[in-house]
């Protein structure tokens, strides 16, 4: 899966589609709304790995291709991360509904036992999986991992692959424990699950990890503040300039 089944790709990331209503995605205004200083970082260093392990290729280019190559590295790094995620995501739904599903590769392998071993650990019986829940007052939307039963609780889930687990985190769960609505594949909806609470399980090829995350009223206020930045911000870039050309004002002899 490259994203979720009922998003669409736009200019500022997914949006969802609903009875002719536009819906805005919790993860595409997380990113447009929350600060990621340690992403520039992160990216610098990615290209100077790339340009120190493949000096010879590049030396070799030109420098305008060389420096486009560079460049371009973070971004590829990031997309095959959030392919495997994706990858692994499928996996899980199949396992929450028993859809046989083909061996995993080498990469992938290590990443579903994980996840299974979290099954087996915890007991966990699929209430949910990749459902899509929205907000029609907020008008936003976004696809949850999973609601699940452990020990008799209901606990909303969200599987995570990458490095950590960032602050905003807490901020994508809350969106979606309190959407109002799952949108059912026959077109129907239902109420949100309540759950007890909110967790991530951090999968890392050596195993995994459960996070307990916070999804209060904080958590809440900070979301739809960065939905009202995130809105702000795709608005100026599309058609409202933040800055207007004054006349030039001549002193008077």
């Amino acid at each position: 899966m490259s994203g979720p089944r009922s998003a669409t790709a736009g200019p500022h990331g997914r949006y969802y589609e609903r009875n002719g209503k536009r819906f805005d995605s919790v993860t595409s205004a997380l990113s447009a709304g929350v600060p990621k200083p340690a992403l520039v970082s992160w990216a610098a260093r990615e290209a100077a790995i790339y340009a120190v392990d493949n000096a010879e290729t590049l030396a070799v280019l030109g420098r305008d291709a060389a420096i486009a190559a560079a460049k371009s590295a973070p971004w590829s790094v990031r997309d095959r991360a959030a392919q495997r995620g994706s990858d692994l995501h499928a996996y899980a739904e199949a396992a929450a509904i028993d859809k046989p599903m083909p061996e995993p590769s080498e990469e992938l392998a290590p990443l579903v036992a994980a996840v299974q071993q979290w099954v087996s650990d915890y007991g966990v019986t699929y209430v949910m999986a990749e459902g899509t829940v929205a907000h029609d007052g907020l008008g936003y939307a976004g696809t949850l991992d999973a609601v699940v039963n452990i020990d008799d609780e209901l606990v909303l889930v969200d599987i995570k692959t990458g490095r950590a687990v960032y602050p905003e985190t807490a901020l994508q769960l809350c969106a979606y424990r309190r959407a109002e609505v799952v949108w059912l594949p026959d077109g129907s909806t239902a109420p949100v699950p309540q759950v007890s609470r909110t967790v991530v399980v951090h999968i890392r090829p050596a195993g995994y990890q459960v996070h307990a995350i916070r999804t209060g009223d904080a958590e809440w206020m900070a979301f739809r503040a960065a939905l009202c930045v995130a809105r702000w911000s795709w608005s100026s870039q599309a058609d409202s300039p933040v800055s207007v050309p004054l006349p030039v004002r001549v002193a008077a002899p």
